[in-house]
């Protein structure tokens, strides 16, 4: 429940709360200050992601790799790892373009030029008077080829996962 309600809260109001407590730990412009705040974004989704395919997994599997002596450890690496492989992809592909398309964090947490993350990079060429609008659209279309080339190599993995139940 608490990871719903934590959907729910917009992040300008997680961005400027992180911002005080950025500062006073020294993690403002910092990658590492970064990846921790998109990790803020991208984790609640993939919790509730993978608790429901989790929950779909048979407990008939675990139970008999538990009856022919597997440890709790080998039940999860050897059987629960491989059928949730799907649900595990997904949810890092969306925990990946979550921080990809982050723009609030990055403006927020980064004021300084030695960290810079393409969303907010791209804003900086924009004014309120634009003339020259091929190197924008040259930034964007650079600026999504990392992503659109993972959705195009994660297609398989997250048809067969929407798919896999389909059939008895």
């Amino acid at each position: 429940m608490s990871t719903l309600v934590t959907q729910m809260i917009p992040g300008i109001v997680i961005a400027n709360a992180l911002y005080q407590t950025y500062n006073s730990l020294h993690l403002l412009n910092s990658i590492p200050g970064l990846v921790l705040a998109d990790a803020s974004l991208g984790i609640p989704f993939s919790i509730l992601l993978m608790r429901s395919f989790m929950a779909s997994i048979p407990g008939e599997i675990i139970e008999a790799a538990r009856v022919d002596g597997a440890s709790p450890l080998r039940v999860f690496l050897s059987i629960v790892v491989p059928v949730s492989r799907n649900g595990i992809i997904t949810a890092a592909l969306f925990s990946f373009l979550f921080a990809w398309s982050d723009f609030v964090f990055a403006l927020t947490l980064t004021s300084a030029n030695t960290v810079t993350r393409s969303p907010s990079a791209s804003t900086s060429t924009l004014g309120s008077d634009v003339k020259q609008w091929t190197p924008v659209m040259a930034t964007a279309v650079l600026a999504s080829l990392p992503a659109a080339a993972l959705l195009v190599i994660a297609q398989r993995y997250i048809a067969s996962g929407i798919t896999g139940g389909a059939v008895k």
